[in-house]
């Protein structure tokens, strides 16, 4: 018997990562966070930024962990057909994000190797009215993922809702596929 993943919570951290991106904007509206706004903005800005990061990448890395566990520790039990065809489903239509450099081709494995193993992660900001007192500062839902392998430099940005709808769907399709050949996975 394998780790439990306890894909119930998988599925809970995806659904906010989502509804954080989802909510930056108008959160950050209305509270008037914005980031270079000093003196008085700036540490609501740290604070802002500081709190949504941890969240983002604690999830992002404890998601990517299990993905990539429940590939290497059921390769024996599940076809490798069923990841593959999960992995082509789970991408298809979606843009996951863009390889700026290091020339992979981004799948559910690949971006979950990268969400594991970058060595420096930013995250993607976007200022509006950036001219006036109403000025703000939101996630756009970019993740910057950089690191190397083999000495060469590498870099990642993902779509972090894109990325969240690729991995439910890539589980939801690789379970749904091994339940029906008798294998149940918790």
């Amino acid at each position: 018997m394998t780790h439990s993943y306890d894909f119930a919570g998988v599925s809970e951290k995806l659904f906010v990562i989502e509804q954080l991106q989802a909510a930056s904007r108008e959160y950050c509206r209305n509270a008037g966070i914005c980031q270079g706004s000093y003196p008085y903005g700036h540490n609501a800005w740290n604070d802002y930024e500081h709190k949504i990061k941890r969240i983002v990448s604690g999830y992002m890395i404890e998601i990517a962990a299990k993905v990539r566990i429940l590939q290497d520790s059921m390769a024996g039990q599940i076809r490798p057909s069923i990841f593959e065809r999960a992995d082509k489903y789970a991408v298809e239509n979606i843009p996951l994000g863009e390889v700026h450099s290091g020339g992979f081709k981004l799948n559910v494995r690949e971006s979950c190797n990268k969400t594991i193993h970058a060595t420096h992660v930013e995250l993607g900001w976007v200022t509006r009215n950036r001219k006036s007192l109403s000025a703000y500062t939101h996630w756009s839902g970019a993740v910057n993922l950089y690191g190397s392998k083999s000495a060469k430099p590498w870099h990642l940005e993902l779509d972090a809702t894109a990325w969240c709808i690729s991995i439910d769907t890539y589980l939801d399709h690789v379970l749904s596929s091994a339940a029906t050949d008798g294998i149940h996975i918790r």
